[in-house]
């Protein structure tokens, strides 16, 4: 059985799936100057600015919320009713006396 672990290798590819290191450091580091020219090319650039500006438009469209005509009522001046008018007309009669 372990000539088959071997044979195929398997041996290492399990003790590596479970050992607490899985990445190597020195994969990574060399990966880095990969990825920052990535992050350099002006097609990603001009992607993740297209992709911001979308998704601000897109943000503002669906929480914009249009207010509501404001109604302006005219107030109706009350009409001055018989009695008040009768009352002036005494109130004035009153004083030219």
């Amino acid at each position: 059985m372990s000539e088959l672990l071997t044979y195929f290798n398997l041996e290492s590819l399990i003790l590596s799936f479970f050992s607490s290191d899985n990445a190597n450091m020195d994969t990574i580091l060399n990966s880095l100057p990969v990825a920052i020219e990535v992050l350099k090319d002006w097609r990603v650039i001009f992607i993740a600015i297209f992709t911001i500006f979308f998704i601000s438009i897109a943000s503002y469209v669906v929480k914009y919320r249009r207010k509501a005509p404001r109604i302006i009522v005219e107030k109706e001046v009350p009409a001055p009713s018989a009695e008040k008018s009768e009352e002036n007309q005494e109130a004035d009669g009153e004083g030219e006396e």
